[in-house]
């Protein structure tokens, strides 16, 4: 595998499927080879709950840490 000339940053995105898990080693593999550092990138949309009083959407800070426990 040729090292990837002037590569400083592999940014990889990240759904916290088993396909996302490969992508994320296979970066890791190539950032090692080419000195780059890895950034994990994640979307979400913001969920919405309906409830006979109203609408209520989930905090920042609550899908924050959803996310980082998934993380771990």
């Amino acid at each position: 595998m040729k090292k990837l000339k002037n590569t400083k940053t592999i940014l990889v995105g990240i759904d916290y499927t088993k396909s996302s898990d490969n992508a994320l080693n296979y970066a890791a593999m190539l950032a090692k080879r080419s000195k780059a550092s890895v950034m994990l990138f994640h979307i979400y949309e913001t969920p919405v709950i309906h409830t006979y009083s109203g609408a209520y959407f989930i905090s920042y800070k609550e899908m924050q840490g959803f996310n980082i426990a998934r993380l771990n």
